[in-house]
């Protein structure tokens, strides 16, 4: 009787593996994409992030970090209507994820959307309360709308989180 239960156990286990090997397989092809960023390699760093997004089984959570990641490859190819495309999916995907906000808010900037970008900064503020990078380019988009004091104090706080690279 007692081995019905380890058994099952048993059971379980094996039926689970193929979906951890998937998804160790998907993380080593994530990295993979990543370092091909960090090289430079960017459209072979968005190929790859294309190929592991078409993995149905991915949960969204983590299908929302690999889109912000190919968002960012597109942005550095400046292809921005894909960043932002890609940036929106990972949000409907992870509303809670603060550096797509951050990150499609620095497209938007780019894109002379201040005023927008100074929001999506605002969301990853409120999700992320010490998230320098946000502070820091929240106060960049103060700058452009002369808002200079809000600036000052968004630098200052991106200072106090991270005072080593100052």
């Amino acid at each position: 009787m007692a081995r019905r239960p380890l058994l099952a156990l048993l059971l379980c286990a094996l039926a689970a593996a193929p979906a951890a090997a998937q998804s160790d397989s998907s993380t080593l092809r994530v990295r993979e994409a990543a370092a091909a960023l960090v090289r430079g390699n960017v459209d072979q760093a968005i190929t790859i992030y294309g190929e592991v997004l078409e993995d149905k089984s991915l949960p969204n959570d983590r299908r929302a970090t690999i889109l912000n990641d190919r968002g960012v490859a597109f942005s550095r190819r400046q292809q921005q209507k894909e960043a932002i495309e890609d940036f929106n999916r990972a949000i409907q995907l992870y509303p809670e994820y603060a550096a797509v906000y951050n990150n499609r808010g620095n497209v938007l900037l780019g894109l002379g959307a201040v005023r927008e970008a100074v929001k999506d900064f605002d969301r990853a503020l409120l999700l992320a309360p010490g998230y320098a990078a946000a502070y820091s380019n929240r106060a960049g988009a103060y700058m452009k709308l002369g808002q200079i004091e809000r600036a000052i104090a968004d630098y200052t706080k991106a200072i106090e989180l991270t005072p080593t690279s100052a």
